[in-house]
């Protein structure tokens, strides 16, 4: 990466790399205001980020499983724990040298991929299903991959292939949260409401402490400006991932409730949602908790089920993705559609019953 002055007094940063299709260099760049270690970190992500979009998008028909899995764990990166990661890494690396690198993503679909898995372990055949289940969300391919009812290890529960959920089973998910009273248990349910009203990611709302929170006499703000990330606090995923959202009351309420289940129990923290040690809460003691309770374990549907919500509300696409902070998501532009055609078709049989006489 290298640095260039713009005549505004403000700084390029930039970088080169190989353009898949042509073999050609090519080059991104990101202006900042300052050159600091900070926006220096920042510049790096971004530049990443901008490559790997440049990459994929530079001759989609050629994508191999390669690419796939790259782009996978480049994302599996922001939301898993370094050693689930390494795991991941190791599981992906297995998956390719078993299935073949150099397969064309363009060229499977969910019954050829079928039946390239029925040669994998049981193991192999959940992971490779993990990945192309993130590659349909992602918009990589256009299909799910079909269950195989031979192996126990795929079986998933139908909640887990949601896009987003239903107020209802929001509401079942916090009933079966709150019906044990342990404190992670009574954590996790405010945690849920708290994600499904904000749309954070859960990395974002590990770290909030009460200097995030701004106070109104109905409802009030956050400043998200940190995440917890690879255990340890950093700056936030992206520019646009800095950013100031509103809250109704009932997000203040639950604010309010966590900070009294935290002197009931005796912990002492800064935290707005801490361990039981007072200390930031991982991801991976939650995810327990779901699968002790048997429910969901992917938290990051109750920020898809956030965007659901105000598509339903008739707040514009791009009104949603910078409350998201992200410039532009293929899962978030797929749920908006999919929920503002569904309250299109519930209109439309209204009114096929509308009578005037």
């Amino acid at each position: 990466m290298w640095i260039e002055n713009t005549s505004t007094g403000k700084f390029k940063f930039c970088e080169r790399y190989k353009d898949s299709l042509t073999g050609k260099l090519k080059k991104v760049s990101v202006t900042f205001e300052k050159n600091n270690k900070q926006t220096k970190l920042l510049a790096i992500k971004e530049l990443e980020k901008k490559i790997l979009e440049a990459q994929s998008k530079s001759d989609y028909s050629k994508m191999t499983l390669h690419g796939l899995i790259e782009l996978y764990l480049e994302d599996c990166k922001n939301w898993q724990k370094r050693s689930t990661y390494n795991k991941r890494k190791i599981d992906m690396v297995r998956i390719e040298r078993k299935l073949g690198s150099d397969i064309l993503i363009s060229n499977l679909d969910a019954r050829t991929l079928k039946d390239k898995m029925k040669k994998l372990s049981d193991i192999d055949q959940k992971f490779t299903k993990i990945l192309f289940n993130w590659s349909y969300q992602e918009g990589y391919t256009d299909f799910i991959p079909l269950k195989n009812k031979t192996a126990k290890s795929l079986k998933k529960s139908e909640n887990e292939e949601k896009l987003y959920f239903e107020q209802e089973e929001i509401e079942e998910i916090i009933n079966v949260l709150n019906s044990k009273n342990t404190y992670i248990n009574l954590l996790a349910a405010l945690i849920v409401e708290f994600l499904t009203l904000t749309g954070l990611r859960i990395g974002e709302l590990l770290v909030l402490t009460e200097n995030d929170i701004q106070y109104f006499d109905i409802g009030g703000e956050i400043s998200i400006n940190k995440r917890y990330y690879r255990g340890d606090i950093d700056i936030p995923k992206s520019k646009t991932s800095t950013r100031v959202i509103g809250v109704n009351k009932r997000t203040i309420d639950i604010i309010k409730e966590s900070k009294n289940l935290q002197r009931t129990f005796g912990i002492k923290s800064d935290l707005l949602f801490p361990s039981t040690c007072g200390k930031i809460c991982s991801h991976h003691s939650l995810l327990s908790v779901f699968k002790r309770n048997k429910l969901p374990t992917k938290i990051h549907i109750y920020r898809h089920t956030h965007a659901s919500i105000l598509a339903e509300m008739g707040i514009p696409l791009d009104e949603i993705q910078r409350r998201l902070g992200h410039e532009s998501s293929d899962i978030t532009k797929r749920i908006y559609i999919h929920t503002t055609e569904n309250m299109r078709l519930k209109e439309s049989e209204k009114f096929r019953e509308l009578e005037i006489l």
